[in-house]
């Protein structure tokens, strides 16, 4: 039977689909949802009934969902967005992690292990993040959701748990930043995507499984929540920070995000923290509604187009990711 003690195992891969079998990392999740489909083939001729089933393309697919730690999170930003590098800060124990788009990702292993007879872990090799999603909303743990597409999977030994992280995760209340063009703002809440345009549908002849990783498009996109005091985001909506009507053309604004969490311990570094740049957002919808005499509410949706400012900053004590 199944326990509490579940945690998953991730490592990258050197090459796409080849399993790792020792996992560099060990985590607790909240959620895991993993679906394989055997995409069985139907033999169907001129009789009544299906003669019989053949074994068709495989696909896995599923969902983790994790609490964002200032640590762990560090592997799947690199995960999804491609690139990453890293400096220590001043000599101490702290280290920044810039994460930009590339033109590629990386694949890696995930294991499964739950507390079950016989073998107990199933690994699943070729893991892409399609779509990661940072979520935080008001009175709640910042959130860490990923979309999976995966090559294959198999039942193995547990392999060996390794140390989990014990840093708290970043809350609703480390917010420190928030800043669209010039000016800082209050959200109730805020969400942001980091997707990948990855098929599924690309298999050769010869093999079951997906055996090349190839990448479509990418988007960030994002949407807060917040109460409805000014129109400071209907005229950004419009095209600029100055506008009274929807505008011919409409300027991109930086949109800047910074979480400050607990403590490092290290003079001149104290906080543990994630600081997001997206130098070009544009808000694609704004929608304001009023219910009889509850508080009023507006969302804004917004979309990063390419910059080579876009980033992701990590500080912690990873030396690398």
């Amino acid at each position: 039977m199944s326990s509490p003690n579940k945690w998953v195992g991730i490592a990258e891969e050197t090459t796409y689909g080849v399993k790792v079998s020792t996992p560099t990392k060990s985590l607790t999740y909240g959620t895991l949802d993993l679906n394989p489909d055997q995409g069985l083939l139907e033999v169907e001729e001129s009789a009544r009934e299906i003669s019989t089933m053949v074994t068709g393309p495989f696909v896995g697919s599923g969902s983790l969902g994790l609490y964002a730690r200032p640590d762990t999170i560090g592997h799947f930003l690199k995960w999804a967005m491609g690139a990453v590098t890293s400096a220590q800060q001043g000599g101490t124990a702290v280290y920044k992690h810039t994460f930009t788009m590339a033109e590629t990702i990386k694949s890696f292993t995930l294991s499964d292990n739950e507390r079950l007879s016989g073998l107990d872990s199933r690994i699943l090799a070729g893991c892409l993040i399609k779509k990661l999603t940072l979520e935080a909303p008001a009175r709640e743990l910042v959130t860490c959701d990923l979309d999976l597409l995966y090559a294959w999977e198999d039942l193995e030994t547990k392999p060996t748990k390794g140390t989990i992280s014990v840093l708290r995760p970043f809350v609703f209340h480390d917010l420190t930043v928030l800043k669209l063009a010039t000016a800082d703002f209050k959200a109730e809440s805020f969400s942001i995507n980091i997707e990948n345009d990855i098929p599924d549908d690309t298999h050769d002849l010869g093999s079951r499984k997906i055996t090349d990783l190839l990448l479509g498009g990418s988007n960030i996109t994002g949407e807060f929540e917040m109460k409805f005091k000014s129109w400071d985001q209907r005229k950004i909506f419009y095209g600029a920070t100055d506008a009274t009507e929807p505008q011919e053309d409409v300027t991109p604004q930086q949109l800047e995000i910074e979480l400050t969490g607990e403590a490092t311990g290290v003079a001149g570094y104290p906080n543990y923290k994630l600081h997001i740049v997206l130098p070009k957002t544009l808000i694609t919808e704004n929608p304001a509604s009023a219910s009889k005499r509850e508080i009023l509410k507006q969302t804004f949706s917004f979309r990063a187009v390419k910059d080579t400012g876009t980033l992701f900053e990590l500080y912690n004590k990873e030396t690398s990711y």
